[in-house]
């Protein structure tokens, strides 16, 4: 890694196992993505018949094992012959061309959303935390908070989940 701290950089040695150990608790992270869209989309794996997976990390053993286990060992559901690099681009392409009048082609259906939910605190009014926007909410949606102005109060935002 260069310039890890004060333009030190720092260089070490390990095998896959070694790394593979030291990473091990965040298999989750690899494999809860799918969950959560599958969830998001109320669709079940059987309904899935590829998946395709963008950036050079999803090529690395580790990460296809834990992928594999989600799909319950279905790995012919990972699109193998789709460059990992060109996932992105391809999933763009599609997208633009269902926008652009230029293209007759399916429909696309795309809803974007926020995957996390965030919340809100009103402190001094003996409330707890109330949802302001939940998971799946679509992007650029805006709120309005009426407060009473009897009593000065504060109020504490954060993202679900970060604490």
């Amino acid at each position: 890694m260069e310039s890890l701290y004060e333009d030190i950089d720092y260089r070490a040695k390990f095998s896959r196992t070694e790394l593979e150990s030291i990473i091990s608790e965040a298999e989750s992270a690899f494999s809860n993505p799918i969950t959560s869209a599958l969830t998001a989309a109320n669709l079940s794996l059987d309904q899935i018949t590829s998946l395709i997976l963008h950036g050079g990390n999803t090529r690395v053993p580790f990460v296809q094992a834990a992928i594999k286990s989600v799909l319950g060992g279905q790995e012919d559901k990972i699109a193998q012959n789709v460059n990992a690099d060109e996932g992105a681009v391809l999933g763009a392409a599609y997208y633009g061309a269902a926008l652009s009048r230029q293209f007759k082609m399916k429909k696309l259906e795309v809803k974007e959303g926020s995957i996390r939910e965030f919340k809100y605190y009103p402190e001094g009014q003996g409330q707890g935390a109330k949802t302001l926007f939940p998971v799946g909410t679509p992007l650029g949606t805006k709120k309005v908070l009426t407060f009473p102005a009897k009593d000065d109060f504060s109020l504490h935002f954060e993202e679900a989940g970060t604490g």
